[in-house]
């Protein structure tokens, strides 16, 4: 998935019992903040990058018992935040249920690459490993770009 689609996915577009979910937004940066006074959102909910984009993906059950995990988690974050929690029914939120602003999510992941020993890489090229790793294994490559979002094959494997 790209950034912006990881972030933007909200609970109702996964069937955790059915290992599946299905993208219909992607979370955008807005014109930040610049005052206290300045109630402008720093995000905003948009349709995915192309129509491909809105595509349901298969998940493994790894991922679909570490998102029931997170599930349980963040139902405690909203107990903790009472009243200040703000309910948008995203997945993946900061304490108080706003979305999670993308620098820190960056931040977060370089941590976890120099901790690893890992060489640093953009985010983004977790879509490009995933892809490899699927080509690897002998996956159609229209079925790589169905999964990517992708408009062509020949996009998929000139990436």
């Amino acid at each position: 998935m790209r950034h912006g689609e990881l972030l933007g996915l909200q609970w109702p577009d996964i069937d955790l019992d059915s290992g599946k979910l299905t993208i219909f937004r992607s979370l955008h940066r807005t014109k930040r903040r610049r005052d206290p006074e300045d109630k402008t959102p720093w995000f905003e909910l948009r349709h995915p990058k192309t129509a491909g984009s809105r595509r349901t993906l298969e998940i493994p059950p790894v991922t679909v018992e570490a998102l029931r995990a997170h599930a349980v988690r963040q139902r405690q974050q909203r107990l903790l935040a009472d009243s200040s929690w703000q309910e948008q029914k995203l997945i993946f939120t900061t304490r108080v249920g706003t979305p999670v602003d993308t620098t820190n999510v960056l931040h977060g992941f370089q941590k976890i690459l120099r901790e690893a020993g890992l060489a640093k890489m953009r985010f983004y090229d977790l879509r490009h490993t995933h892809a490899s790793l699927l080509i690897a294994e002998g996956v159609h490559p229209k079925k790589i770009a169905e999964r990517l979002g992708h408009a062509s094959i020949k996009l998929t494997m000139d990436l």
